[in-house]
């Protein structure tokens, strides 16, 4: 299904399943077309001065500043444009609306789908189907419940976030959105009337742009280089924000449905009838491809043999970014299991830049490391991964009872405990 690629744009380049690195899909270029030209640093400009402690305090305070004006707005309006621009010349505009009233209430629009926010319950509705919404009841924060409804999803500035009162360093994370998983502050400065934050990892950096008189958000330039991306791939994003404040909204947050039909999840809008499943050489209820794979102690583990109980597997890649978010849930997921000996719980390491014995000993550092207590198996050849087709990691898959394939999941899901939790019980509930 593949209603969230074209919805959440900002996404879509940026928060995918990490690429096989011998394999990624790469667009061709028009032959016409001429070759792009290095995109310009966010930091361009910047010098080492904007990099000290110093400037890294400074960012907290800029921050700070943000949070009490967002915080202090009755209500906010904002109108958004958002450029993401790819290797061989590939680019995606989107704008996108923005509506704040008092806490848990919101409405955000863009041409493929709108969401609000408003009497403690989210509804999504994409412009197609045009006869189905998703509702949810808001659990802990409007924030949190999109996460859970829309994997993957971000805002695009960090209104939302700043009005529901995060602290600077959850602010880092909504300022830096999808494609800068785990940034950190890295400097700041000021010049002509703006201030700028600097946030950073070891994929790429954001410069966050704040008016300085009114502290809002006025935009963001970023590069990154995607985990496992193909070489030179490198994705630059553009936001630019125009805040209004006023003392009311022009137009009050509603929600009517009129003829539209609630459903229970995202899946549900395209009849899909439970988890995302990708494009790929296996369906949900066809024979599990299987193989005879390694532990990091050398045993071997034949997936055939565990006929009879539900095998959950996740391949995973030590560099992949999304992968090692995704790994401390299963770790969860793992130990809610032990005990059921209907149940095994296996990732499988693949598509690693070393091989041999330098593979295993980076995938065992990288393991104990961890302290993961679950049990990885390594695919060198990646021939198993390829039995399922799969072009991104992390990517999931559970086996029922009978051997069959009960359910597929492609890329970082917030919510993976829970999700694995139903599937796994659908799964044994199946005779």
């Amino acid at each position: 299904m593949r209603i969230l690629s074209s919805v959440i744009a900002i996404a879509a380049a940026l928060a995918c399943p990490c690429f096989a690195q011998d394999g990624a899909p790469k667009p061709a270029a028009p032959d016409a077309a001429p070759a792009p030209k290095a995109a310009e640093k966010p930091t361009a400009g910047w010098t080492d001065a904007n990099r000290t402690p110093d400037a890294i305090k400074q960012a907290e305070a800029i921050l700070d500043a943000a949070a009490k004006a967002y915080q202090a707005a009755p209500t906010l309006s904002e109108s958004v444009s958002l450029k993401v621009d790819m290797a061989e010349g590939m680019s995606n505009e989107e704008k996108m609306e923005t509506a704040y009233a008092k806490p848990g209430s919101l409405r955000f629009a863009m041409d493929q789908a709108s969401i609000i926010a408003t009497d403690g319950m989210v509804y999504f509705m994409p412009k197609e189907p045009k006869d189905k919404f998703v509702e949810q009841k808001i659990e802990g924060s409007v924030s949190k419940t999109l996460s859970a409804m829309l994997p993957g999803f971000a805002m695009p500035t960090a209104a939302l976030a700043f009005r529901e009162g995060t602290k600077t360093e959850g602010a880092v994370d909504a300022l830096a959105g999808p494609f800068l998983q785990g940034a950190k502050l890295a400097g700041s400065r000021s010049a002509n009337g703006i201030d700028e934050v600097l946030v950073a990892n070891d994929t790429g950096e954001a410069v966050i742009m704040f008016d300085g008189k009114t502290h809002l958000q006025t935009g963001t330039k970023a590069s990154v280089t995607p985990p496992g991306a193909p070489p030179g791939f490198v994705v630059t994003i553009k936001v630019a924000v125009e805040n209004t404040v006023a003392p009311e909204l022009a137009r009050p947050i509603t929600f009517e449905k009129g003829e539209r039909t609630a459903v229970k999840s995202v899946s549900e809008l395209a009849g899909a009838g439970g988890g995302s499943e990708p494009e790929m050489k296996v369906k949900v209820g066809d024979v599990a491809p299987t193989a005879k794979l390694t532990m990091l102690d050398g045993k071997e583990v034949d997936i055939a043999a565990m006929k009879g109980k539900v095998v959950v597997l996740d391949f995973w890649a030590t560099w992949c970014g999304p992968c090692k978010k995704g790994l401390p849930l299963l770790e969860e997921f793992a130990v809610s299991m032990k005990g059921n000996d209907k149940v095994a719980v296996h990732p499988v390491n693949v598509w690693e830049n070393v091989k041999g014995d330098d593979r295993t000993k980076a995938v065992s550092t990288f393991w104990a490391d961890k302290k993961f207590t679950m049990t990885t198996l390594l695919d060198p050849e990646s021939k198993f991964i390829e039995a399922y087709g799969f072009s991104g990691i992390p990517a999931f898959v559970i086996i029922g009872l009978d051997g069959k394939i009960a359910a597929l999941h492609v890329g970082y899901d917030a919510n993976l405990k829970d999700t694995l939790t139903k599937e796994v019980e659908r799964a044994l509930a199946k005779k």
